[in-house]
């Protein structure tokens, strides 16, 4: 049976950007993409499942997963495309300095986009996407757009050819469980998702 969005629904939006994410290394391995640079980026997608969604007062009373959209925001390839990464610019959206890229890591990003095809660049859309979709909605039973970004990267990754990582690992992460506070509604506990990256190194 193919997989799909469907299958997610009980799984939650953390554990859906680790599938994302996962999907993405297929892809990087599938067109022979390495490097520094896809490290590093593979690096801050996986910061997500580390992130918690409660509110810090300390960082504007901002939910510390907004520190994930303001940095991936400017990361995505389209931004590089459309006019380049201006210092300046990106250090007034992000919450904290010490989330900024130094100029070596974004060179070396830079060097990895220069690799990369239509397709990759689509992928990392779609991660970012499911992880931001409903990061300011009320969200009911279920994310119909979280799930719906899973779909069009999960069409792509059948159109491509590539091969799909297997859901089970991530059916542990759930949706909701008795009990849970808003916080941790649809979001799902904490984990750190590079213990299923072939690009990133797991530290216990």
């Amino acid at each position: 049976m193919q997989i799909n969005a469907q299958q997610f629904e009980k799984i939650s939006i953390r554990g859906c950007v680790a599938y994302g994410i996962c999907c993405l290394e297929n892809a990087l391995e599938h067109y022979n993409l390495r490097g520094e640079g896809w490290n590093f980026l593979l690096k801050k997608l996986w910061w997500y499942t580390e992130l918690p969604a409660a509110c810090d007062p300390t960082i504007n009373n901002c939910l510390p997963l907004e520190r994930w959209w303001a940095l991936i925001s400017e990361l995505l390839p389209r931004r590089h495309e459309n006019s380049g990464w201006k210092m300046q610019e990106l250090r007034a959206q992000l919450y904290c300095d010490e989330d900024l890229p130094n100029s070596k890591e974004l060179e070396l990003l830079l060097e990895s986009y220069k690799q990369t095809n239509k397709q990759i660049n689509l992928l990392v859309e779609y991660v970012f996407n499911i992880g931001v979709s409903d990061l300011w909605a009320g969200i009911g039973e279920t994310s119909p757009y979280t799930l719906m970004h899973l779909q069009n990267l999960i069409n792509l990754m059948y159109e491509q050819q590539i091969p799909l990582p297997p859901i089970e690992p991530f059916k542990q992460y759930v949706f909701h469980k008795e009990g849970w506070d808003y916080d941790l509604h649809a979001f799902g506990e904490m984990f750190d998702g590079t213990q299923y990256s072939k690009f990133v190194k797991h530290t216990k």
